[in-house]
């Protein structure tokens, strides 16, 4: 039929968008442990779950200051989104001890959104027009909130990245 011919999207003056997935857990840590930065350490199930928010902290902080470092000035060239999907049903608890399984499997089902339910924040930053041309975003489930002093503190943001670029010069030295 004339005129039903698909046409791509125009992608004149659309910025590149970068979407980092984090949790609203990312504001339980009370501070950033800059002298085991990127130390290797064994740990445990009981750990887990303080650690994931620390880490969640650390991708949070990073996206932030992504953000600043990609658009230095007043336009936006890249935009960078980090968001808290909520509780998904994402086999967190594994390596639970078994006797536990059956009853994790019931509330995981029961409490938690299907992974296909949880990206919806994720289509929203990849394709809205809404979000066209911001430099940063968060979002908790669908809605925008601030994140976490710890993480918008722009010396925590360039302390972060300046110990990253450390490792990953480190890493390139020790692996030719």
């Amino acid at each position: 039929m004339p005129g039903t011919e698909y046409r791509e999207p125009s992608t004149e003056n659309r910025v590149p968008r970068i979407i980092i997935v984090s949790s609203e857990s990312h504001r339980n840590p009370d501070r950033f442990d800059w002298d085991g930065f990127g130390m290797y350490r064994e740990y445990g199930m009981k750990k887990t779950v303080e650690l994931y928010g620390y880490y969640k902290l650390l991708l949070t902080a990073f996206a932030r200051e992504l953000s600043k470092r990609m658009n230095p000035g007043n336009e936006t060239e890249y935009s960078v989104f980090s968001l808290c999907p909520g509780p998904i049903n994402s086999r967190i608890a594994r390596e639970a001890p078994g006797v536990f399984q059956p009853l994790l499997g019931i509330v995981f089902y029961l409490f938690f959104k299907s992974p296909e339910k949880a990206a919806a924040p994720v289509v929203y930053f990849a394709s809205s027009k809404e979000v066209e041309g911001k430099p940063f975003d968060y979002l908790f489930l669908m809605s925008r909130k601030e994140i976490a002093p710890l993480a918008s503190d722009p010396e925590n943001g360039k302390r972060l990245w300046d110990l990253s670029e450390k490792l990953a010069k480190q890493l390139e030295r020790d692996n030719p």
